[in-house]
């Protein structure tokens, strides 16, 4: 995938906060992207659908649960994640869902990561904190 179909990919804000908080996780669930962006279901689940679609995310299937990671488009280009992560930075909404992740982390809502080792989780909160 080239770059131009990458950015065309990523053009919708809902879109980009979605991957905002890909690039600090593992991997999510639909209900934890709900939860940490305050969005309806049906709408995560149409962006990661497109996302998806086009190899900016990664489905994997655990019984009834799907986990969400970021897909070859970005894993494969460290310096173009990087800059995403610089880009999300500077933005108000992009931080707040961050605190919203980290918020979750501490009390354990995180469903994705509510039986990750404390590596996993010290990792995804060291992440978050670089950013923001």
């Amino acid at each position: 995938m080239n770059l131009v179909h990458i950015f065309e990919s990523l053009s919708d804000e809902n879109r980009l906060r979605i991957v905002n908080v890909l690039v600090l996780s593992p991997s999510l669930c639909v209900v934890d992207l709900v939860n940490i962006l305050k969005m309806p279901q049906t709408r995560v689940s149409r962006h990661l659908s497109y996302l998806k679609a086009r190899n900016i995310v990664h489905a994997r299937r655990e019984g009834t649960w799907m986990y969400y990671s970021l897909g070859p488009a970005i894993t494969e280009n460290e310096d173009f994640r990087f800059a995403l992560q610089q880009m999300f930075a500077g933005n108000e909404i992009f931080l707040t869902d961050i605190e919203r992740f980290l918020e979750g982390l501490d009390n354990r809502s995180v469903a994705a990561l509510k039986n990750a080792d404390n590596h996993t989780v010290e990792s995804v909160i060291q992440k978050c904190c670089e950013i923001g």
